[in-house]
């Protein structure tokens, strides 16, 4: 996973997160050794980096590879085929993590 790339996918986050409503939690993307915190609790959402690995109290965690999130977000892959095929897990607050859908959705 490049550094690059995680960024380039959190920035492409933080262009939807500009017009979208907030999600009322928490979310960390897992992406491996790296991952992408979700700040939904107000607007606009806050999305950032996150090169720790450690316990981030978010509401909802999701995992996933850094290359199946940027294919979303291009809209080459669609989240919910990726979740029923077991390459999303999710871990925590359901309905959070419902509410990113305008975030992934490719535009």
């Amino acid at each position: 996973m490049t550094a690059a790339l995680i960024e380039q996918v959190a920035a492409k986050l933080r262009q939807r997160a500009t017009d979208a409503r907030q999600i009322g939690g928490t979310v960390r993307l897992d992406l491996g050794e790296q991952g992408i915190l979700i700040d939904g609790r107000q607007a606009p959402i806050q999305i950032s980096v996150d090169n720790q690995m450690e316990e981030c109290g978010a509401d909802c965690r999701v995992r996933m590879s850094l290359e199946l999130l940027n294919d979303i977000l291009d809209g080459r892959r669609k989240p919910f085929m990726a979740f029923a095929t077991g390459q999303i897990g999710i871990n925590g607050d359901m309905s959070v993590a419902v509410k990113l859908q305008p975030l992934l959705k490719a535009g």
